[in-house]
């Protein structure tokens, strides 16, 4: 059995598993660095040796990838062991020889500043971002989550923000309460326009 082919069988699995944007995300990935070096290959033929320098050669562009692709290609041949088709997964180990990933401590506003930076906030001049930072702060959701906000989502009587599961990062539709200050803003941006977007308009 060729690689592509066990490839192929895989993917119809994940695909069941996954977001339809992680699924195409990881098609290209491997339609560009993947088959192209394994592909035509007897899945029997692959060595462990022949992955590290596929993945090493790989690391150059981006470890990160590397790694996400590499923890793919043992999921692939555990399918194929679970299968029959393979005895064992020259994939498994290759991790220890490529170099770690860095992880990079992203900037945040330390905790005791954080009441005079609401303060000075709150003096700045109105604006649909001003408000979309309110939002934030008040329901400590994702930037993409909320300005996406749809008036369909809002329930003024019953005070519930309904974000589909679409728009969650988990994949779970949230359900939210609606506080004095939300809706104050909500009602704000509502009489300002009639867009479907409650933030940011269409284009």
């Amino acid at each position: 059995m060729l690689f592509n082919e066990l490839y192929l069988q895989w993917l119809d699995l994940y695909k069941q598993k996954v977001k339809s944007k992680t699924y195409d995300n990881t098609v290209s990935a491997f339609e560009l660095h993947i088959l192209p070096v394994f592909g035509s290959l007897e899945i029997e033929e692959i060595t462990s040796l022949y992955v590290l320098e596929a993945m090493q050669e790989l690391s150059h562009k981006s470890i990160y990838l590397t790694n996400r692709l590499l923890q793919q290609m043992i999921r692939i041949y555990n399918f194929g062991k679970v299968l029959g088709y393979i005895q064992h997964n020259p994939a498994t180990g290759v991790s220890d020889f490529l170099p770690n990933v860095r992880h990079i401590n992203h900037p945040h506003l330390p905790f005791s500043q954080f009441q005079s930076f609401v303060k000075y906030l709150d003096t700045t001049k109105e604006s649909t971002a001003k408000d979309a930072l309110f939002m934030i702060i008040y329901t400590s959701l994702r930037l993409q989550e909320v300005i996406k906000a749809e008036w369909s989502e809002i329930d003024f009587k019953n005070k519930r923000w309904t974000i589909p599961a679409h728009r969650m990062k988990t994949g779970v539709e949230h359900t939210i309460p609606i506080t004095k200050p939300m809706r104050l803003i909500l009602r704000k941006l509502q009489k300002k326009k009639a867009e479907q977007l409650c933030f940011f308009q269409s284009k």
